[in-house]
């Protein structure tokens, strides 16, 4: 870790996210939403029901919960 990078706070804890992803009707949002979702362990990422090996530690977060919705 360089000196200013800031550790991952505790898995569970809610984090800001931002993206232009698929909305509730189904569409593509035009502008861009936010939502909060709680960071998730890379066990329960990387589980064959989430990424499936690809989420690497070194380089990654997860967040978002496990049905996929927020």
């Amino acid at each position: 870790m360089t000196d200013h990078e800031e550790p991952l706070p505790e898995f569970g804890h809610n984090l800001m996210v931002a993206g232009w992803g698929t909305t509730e009707s189904g569409g593509q949002s035009s502008f861009l939403r936010e939502a909060t979702v709680p960071l998730a362990t890379y066990e329960a990422c990387n589980a064959q029901t989430g990424y499936n090996g690809f989420a690497k530690p070194e380089s990654m977060i997860c967040a978002g919960f496990q049905q996929g919705t927020v």
